[in-house]
């Protein structure tokens, strides 16, 4: 198995293109940058990168193994999002509701994220046909409207009733 952190530095050399910046941005020396891509290479049996000057080519194994490893760490992210489906304090939920409705939950929402920062709350404004359509389509996962939806298509529970002035 590839050492996660050298696949790291590498991704992050890849993508940034610069040994000096890559070292930088992970908080680490220029020669330790080039010992983690070496150790890789060793590790592979091939050369990932052709050295030039000042700068370097990625090698056609070098994109193998940056498609390999990005794909590792999606999939990773993908685990732990699956492994915590039944915790009621993380996760992604995306809201729509009107424009004034948003404006009354938002402050409340951002209290609820910072009180729970494993909880990521996306919230839209939109009128109800563009609710419901997002609804249907999968585009969001929860919405609030004014009308009530078609009981063959959606879920719902009335959340009060307020008289028109």
């Amino acid at each position: 198995m590839l050492n996660p952190v050298w696949l790291e530095t590498f991704i992050t050399l890849v993508d940034i293109g610069h040994f000096t910046q890559t070292a930088e941005k992970l908080h680490m020396t220029q020669p330790g940058v080039s010992q983690h891509i070496n150790k890789l290479e060793e590790a592979c049996g091939y050369n990932l990168i052709k050295r030039e000057k000042r700068s370097f080519a990625i090698t056609e194994q070098g994109r193998l193994v940056y498609k390999h490893a990005k794909a590792l760490i999606r999939d990773e992210k993908l685990l732990f999002e699956q492994l915590s489906f039944d915790d009621p304090l993380s996760g992604e939920c995306t809201l729509a509701c009107s424009g004034s409705v948003a404006l009354l939950l938002y402050p409340k929402l951002l209290q609820l994220q910072n009180k729970h920062p494993n909880i990521h709350i996306n919230i839209k404004a939109a009128p109800n046909h563009q609710i419901l359509a997002d609804i249907k389509n999968g585009h969001i996962d929860q919405g609030i409207v004014t009308d009530i939806p078609n009981e063959i298509f959606f879920d719902f529970e009335e959340l009060g009733q307020e008289e028109l002035c």
